[in-house]
């Protein structure tokens, strides 16, 4: 398990230090539309991953030695707020899920945008319509900005009614 942590710990590190020498590369340059698409899908992965992560720790349960939650575990480590740390959880539990929920995230068709979206619809009372229609759901969501989805969502929500 230690060799596993330290080689996790020392990509993440990796990362950080690609991500620094970004931010100095970009610094007075002029940026174009593939670069800036380009970090926009690299935020999708990061945000992706952090919420894997948290929804991981949330039910490894090892935060119960020093805290009562693993909310306020997360809080107080990483400085985020409740609600923020609150709808990372709930979209990693999502990508955890639905599998093709978290392929089209990590393939750039969907943005965590969409899945902001589908997180606000996914309510026990639609559980059932949400399980059966979660193909749909993504192949839509793949086709459509975030305010389109947002009214095939509705659209959706409606007719579950």
């Amino acid at each position: 398990m230690y060799g596993h942590n330290e080689s996790f710990q020392s990509n993440v590190k990796a990362i950080n230090a690609l991500v620094s020498a970004l931010k100095k590369h970009c610094k007075g340059i002029t940026i174009n539309t593939d670069e800036m698409i380009l970090v926009s899908e690299l935020e999708n992965q990061i945000c992706s991953l952090r919420d894997t992560i948290f929804t991981k720790y949330s039910e490894n349960g090892l935060w119960m030695k020093d805290f009562s939650s693993p909310r306020t575990a997360i809080e107080l480590k990483t400085h985020r707020s409740n609600s923020s740390i609150v709808k990372s959880l709930e979209r990693g539990k999502l990508l955890q899920k639905y599998d093709n929920l978290g392929e089209a995230l990590s393939d750039n068709f969907i943005t965590s945008d969409h899945v902001d979206l589908l997180v606000k619809f996914n309510s026990e009372k639609y559980s059932d319509f949400f399980d059966r229609d979660i193909d749909l759901l993504v192949e839509n969501a793949c086709a459509l900005s975030p305010r389109q989805f947002l009214q095939v969502l509705t659209h959706w929500k409606n007719n579950a009614d």
